[in-house]
């Protein structure tokens, strides 16, 4: 596939018919729940929070088990890690299917995720989410690529540039932010996209290069999104990119987003990782000291996957 770079975005539209950190926090689960239910008036289903088609049940969800040292691998999005204490990790894939049963069984919004479910779950909503796309996928121009027609870049150089490019279509990461709050299947209108357009803001060195999925999508009931804070991030390992944090309401089920975009130097891909919790309380673990402890790797990517095949863009012309 051939594959143009630009300063905002390279899109292609696909049409549907084609995973143990130390609990940081002192509150036992009872607490927990408590101020959930108090909060919410009531018992809470979490699971009416989770993505559409999304069951921990459901024929497409591949529960994971941990390594013999204690960590959890997951190939498919290039991670490695230290289960949070007593979550579970589930990989939901689609599968070789044909096109009409994609379109009526598939969330394009979240396929090829691994899902880290809390041991509070259903009662309190909390899981992480790591994926490479979502219904977008962020590919960074490798440094390689770029000194073949720059001999004199340096490597300091060229991450600046990718961490303003970055910086510059801040506004496009974040307006698919609210995928979680539509439905896909059996949907009748696109709806909810939103308007591009160039970013105010300085210049772009074309860097980044987005891959788009549009797909009919329709709101689900007493579903809503905040206004959505952004702001710049670095890791102690060095990745960097955008953090997100806003509200999202899903069946009339509120919880708090805390997202994050992320490059990791050397390669390719971006990644996203999405911690989801009850709006009345806050991670049972330490976020951060999570983010820290991933171990980035190439991800193997399966057929069904957006940015299958995604290596080969780089023998074409840019």
């Amino acid at each position: 596939m051939r594959r143009r770079w630009t300063a905002f975005l390279a899109a292609v539209c696909l049409a549907l018919t084609a995973c143990s950190l130390s609990d940081s926090s002192s509150q036992t689960v009872q607490e927990i729940m408590s101020g959930v239910n108090e909060k919410n008036g009531g018992e809470t289903d979490g699971s009416a929070a989770l993505p559409e088609a999304v069951s921990l049940d459901g024929e497409r969800m591949s529960e994971l088990s941990v390594s013999a040292d204690g960590r959890l691998i997951c190939e498919q999005v290039g991670a490695s890690f230290e289960l949070p204490s007593d979550f579970k990790a589930y990989y939901y894939s689609v599968g070789d299917i044909s096109p009409k049963e994609y379109e009526e069984s598939v969330n394009p919004s979240c396929t090829n995720s691994l899902f880290l479910i809390s041991p509070y779950f259903p009662q309190v909503c909390e899981y992480v989410r790591v994926c490479t796309d979502r219904l977008i996928a962020a590919e960074i121009l490798p440094f390689e690529k770029m000194q073949e027609t720059e001999k004199s870049l340096t490597k300091e150089e060229y991450l600046r540039r990718v961490k303003n490019d970055i910086k510059y279509n801040a506004d496009y990461f974040k307006a698919f932010e609210n995928a979680d709050m539509y439905n896909y299947i059996g949907a009748k209108k696109k709806d909810g996209y939103p308007q591009t357009g160039t970013p105010d803001i300085g210049a772009s060195y074309n860097t980044v290069m987005f891959t788009t999925i549009t797909a009919m999508r329709e709101q689900a009931p007493d579903s809503e999104i905040s206004d959505i804070i952004c702001e710049e991030t670095e890791l102690d390992s060095g990745a960097f990119g955008l953090r997100f944090d806003y509200t999202l309401k899903r069946n009339g089920i509120k919880a708090k987003k805390e997202v994050y975009w992320l490059y990791i130097p050397g390669q390719t891909l971006m990644r996203r990782i999405e911690f989801t919790t009850d709006i009345s309380g806050k991670a049972s673990f330490d976020t951060k000291a999570f983010l820290e402890g991933i171990e980035f790797s190439a991800p193997k990517l399966s057929e069904d996957n957006l940015m299958y095949s995604y290596e080969q863009a780089w023998q074409d012309d840019t």
